[in-house]
């Protein structure tokens, strides 16, 4: 075995179109598969001394911040694409940028092929093959010659179908660089790395037959690695992600501001939780806390109290306000409730084409969601308490240590301020996470129905849950906390969020938000 080999070349300019909405605001080598990012999964198939070529296009910022924080002992190369999408682009163009830097053997890394098994370190130039049996007018494949252990023959895409062929995966090792760097002065734009292996057929180049080759180029795909892989489950948000690699849990956001902020927040929350370590534009790192999630505690409503305590001792501490603070809270209170509340049920209906209506939900008439925000008490609402405050407190952000508790995923800010928040909002947050739980959600407990304008829907809710409710309202009245005004505030969270995840979650928890409005407002007639 040649152990010199130092330079695997990864494309990741292109914009994924087959992935949709999953590529709007970030690479396709970003999609999280069981908490790893799909360019860390390949990175890891490799030996640590392995330099690696990275090309960038679409979204290529974000994918150099990543690896740069994400990877800080790896080698990179890394060459901007600046044809990545439209005419004049291609993945031959993509390699031709990449002359100067090719200078060993190297392995020939697509970002969409991703592997259980470690790549083995070949002498000659190798072609990875699938040993499962894919759809030859799906995929490019070859013809083996068994006894001599080569390909004999490449073959393009085709709708014909092919017997006894393999699939290539999209990683290839080629030992001779130099004439593949030669070659990429003749090939077109259009074509790539294989079209290499199709001149040189007729020479001697080998095979290797992979049997846990995953192909992530499709959302079907994507689905059928999660499966693959099991462990990690998150709820899907198109501008945020989360990462665990090396102990450490890297956050990503597309907006640059708020990541900025949480970073300014960690420093003021600094006793509940984690010290954020190093942070881009866009990501921020802190080490990964040991623990137990009390989403996934069989009974965190043993623990729900004391978990009110611990917050009232170590988090909701009340800030007296001068004038000129007190009259920025007062105005970024109405912008956090009022303003916010609408710019999200505008930006909802823009998204899956609604528009306010009559609905007929479990049954049960409903008005305009207009007319039902009308009534709400907001002079109410805008009577908030200054306090130190976490922003997004749920059960699948708070740890349960050794020590007590640590808080995840804190809010960047309060509105445009990050020196104080409202103890109501966490309060809200809290009892929306009882009403709809997150883990219910993953776990797919629950559905919705959609006719017209009648909407059916069904959440599964744990007894524990339930039962938090009922401690929660208990220490709310014990401390003197308007009921009334934490469940309007979690049924304003549940339309505040709803167009920020996955479809049907989405419309299930503006109806659902819409339901416990009304109900609300009917209560306190």
């Amino acid at each position: 075995m040649v152990s010199s080999i130092k330079q695997v070349l990864i494309p990741s300019a292109g914009i994924g179109s087959r992935l949709g909405s999953l590529t709007k605001n970030i690479n396709k080598a970003l999609i999280q598969i069981d908490g790893k990012a799909v360019i860390s999964h390949i990175i890891d198939l490799y030996p640590e001394n392995y330099e690696f070529i990275i090309c960038l296009g679409h979204k290529g910022d974000l994918l150099r911040q990543y690896l740069e924080i994400s990877h800080p002992k790896t080698k990179f190369k890394f060459v901007n694409i600046d044809k990545f999408d439209g005419p004049g682009s291609g993945l031959g163009y993509t390699l031709r940028k990449t002359k100067d830097l090719i200078d060993s053997p190297f392995y020939f890394h697509t970002n969409d092929a991703i592997f259980n098994k470690k790549i083995p370190n070949f002498d000659d130039d190798t072609i990875l093959l699938s040993s499962n049996l894919v759809d030859s007018r799906n995929y490019r494949t070859a013809s083996i010659d068994e006894t001599k252990g080569i390909i004999s023959e490449l073959h393009d895409k085709t709708q014909n179908k092919l017997l006894n062929v393999f699939t290539y995966t999209g990683v290839a090792y080629i030992k001779n660089y130099k004439d593949f760097i030669r070659f990429l002065d003749t090939m077109s734009v259009e074509i790539g790395e294989s079209d290499y292996f199709i001149k040189k057929i007729g020479g001697e180049t080998n095979y290797y037959l992979s049997s846990d080759w995953m192909d992530i180029g499709s959302i079907d795909g994507i689905n059928t690695a999660k499966a693959a892989f099991g462990g990690f489950k998150n709820l899907d948000k198109t501008t945020e992600e989360i990462y665990f690699i090396d102990k450490n849990v890297i956050k990503f956001d597309i907006n640059d501001i708020t990541v900025s902020q949480k970073v300014e927040r960690s420093k003021k929350l600094k006793k509940v939780v984690p010290k954020v370590l190093k942070n881009t534009n866009n990501f921020f790192l802190y080490k990964y806390v040991e623990g137990d999630l009390v989403a996934d505690l069989l009974s965190p409503n043993e623990i729900f109290e004391d978990l009110l305590i611990w917050c009232e001792k170590n988090l909701w501490k009340q800030i007296k306000l001068n004038k000129s603070d007190e009259s920025i809270f007062k105005s970024e209170t109405k912008n956090f409730y009022f303003d916010k509340t609408f710019d999200r049920i505008n930006f909802f209906n823009e998204e899956y084409g609604y528009f306010d209506r009559n609905t007929k939900i479990n049954g049960t008439p409903y008005p305009k969601l207009e007319k039902i925000l009308n009534e709400v008490d907001w002079d109410n609402i805008f009577d908030a308490l200054p306090c130190h405050y976490h922003g997004d407190l749920h059960f699948e952000n708070i740890l349960k240590t050794d020590k007590g508790y640590c808080l995840l995923d804190w809010r960047g800010s309060y509105g445009n301020t990050t020196l104080f928040g409202d103890i109501y909002y966490d309060l809200g947050k809290l009892l929306h996470g009882l009403w709809i739980n997150h883990k219910i959600i993953r776990d797919d407990h629950y559905e919705i129905r959609m006719r017209g304008s009648t909407i059916t829907f069904d959440v599964y809710q744990k007894k524990s849950l339930i039962d938090c409710q009922k401690i929660l309202k208990e220490y709310a009245f014990a401390n003197n906390y308007s009921w009334r005004k934490i469940e309007t505030i979690a049924s304003l969270i549940l339309l505040n969020i709803a167009p920020l995840h996955h479809d049907p979650y989405s419309k299930l928890l503006y109806f659902f938000g819409k339901e416990q409005l009304q109900r609300i407002v009917n209560e306190y007639e």
